[in-house]
């Protein structure tokens, strides 16, 4: 029998096993407790920003928020770098306040008013919270309502310009659109990863053309498609086939398999060596 690895078979010094027993701070500011005005600060930055996200959702700036909490712009940005890390923290701070509610009620003598009681209180809170929402959608620049249904702006970061898009329009035209189904199995009869899906002991085909299954189910999983979409669009293979299909072939090792075959013909391009010496 091999003998057990070294390292693995002595035992940490105390020291060593006091370290990784000891929890390791998420941030240098998580270890050091804040000062007693700091944390003032923090509270006050903290229920300012709840008004005023209830008050005028989520597009309110920073700037409003410190005036509102009575302190200056740098001590906000100080505690909280940027929108997003505030908001987080306000949601954090609603959520903890519920489950303190919640844990307190849990012993109360009337457990049924005590259920109902912070059911009303989580209606109210959603209500609240709904109606922030719908007032800070006219100012927000990312998503809006139109006939009563929830409409995402898409906005490009920087304006395209001109050339892109008659270098866009040029390669459009120029190359032809191509099945993916095709691009598949072009890719297959190049290198043969379809030989990796070896089936579980025991397996039993249930349709003529297994091969086409195996394309049409992994392309059902790489697109998020599903396989009972994927079936309704192919005439000859039923959802049941391409379950059965997924269950004896498609593993984590029969993936990681198809992987390096594919992987390994693309090193083996002369195309790769553009790019470096076709190495890993």
């Amino acid at each position: 029998m091999a003998e057990p690895d070294a390292a693995v078979a002595r035992p940490l010094r105390a020291d060593a096993a006091a370290a990784v027993a000891r929890p390791l701070p998420t941030s240098a500011a998580a270890a050091r407790p804040l000062r007693a005005d700091a944390a003032r600060n923090r509270e006050k930055v903290l229920r300012a920003a709840r008004d005023a996200f209830a008050e005028s959702g989520y597009g309110v700036p920073l700037d409003e928020i410190a005036t509102r909490a009575g302190v200056g712009p740098g001590t906000v940005y100080r505690h909280f770098p940027t929108k997003e890390a505030l908001f987080e923290a306000v949601v954090t701070v609603r959520v903890q306040d519920l489950v303190a509610d919640a844990r307190a009620r849990a012993d109360a003598s009337d457990p049924g008013g005590a259920f109902f009681g912070f059911l009303a209180r989580i209606t109210a809170e959603f209500d609240q919270a709904s109606r922030a929402a719908e007032r800070g959608l006219p100012s927000n620049r990312f998503a809006a309502v139109r006939d009563g249904r929830l409409k995402l702006k898409r906005r490009d970061a920087l304006p395209i310009p001109r050339a892109v898009h008659q270098l866009r329009a040029t390669i459009g035209a120029s190359l032809s659109r191509v099945r993916i189904e095709d691009l598949l199995q072009d890719v297959d009869e190049w290198c043969g990863f379809t030989r990796a899906f070896q089936p579980l002991g025991g397996y039993q085909p249930r349709g003529a053309d297994p091969h086409r299954s195996l394309l049409a189910t992994l392309i059902a999983h790489g697109t998020n498609l599903g396989l009972a979409a994927m079936s309704q669009s192919i005439d000859s293979l039923t959802a049941e086939t391409l379950q059965d299909t997924s269950r004896w072939f498609l593993r984590d090792a029969t993936l990681k398999a198809a992987n390096t075959i594919m992987v390994d013909h693309h090193h083996g391009l002369k195309l790769s060596g553009i790019w470096g010496r076709r190495s890993r």
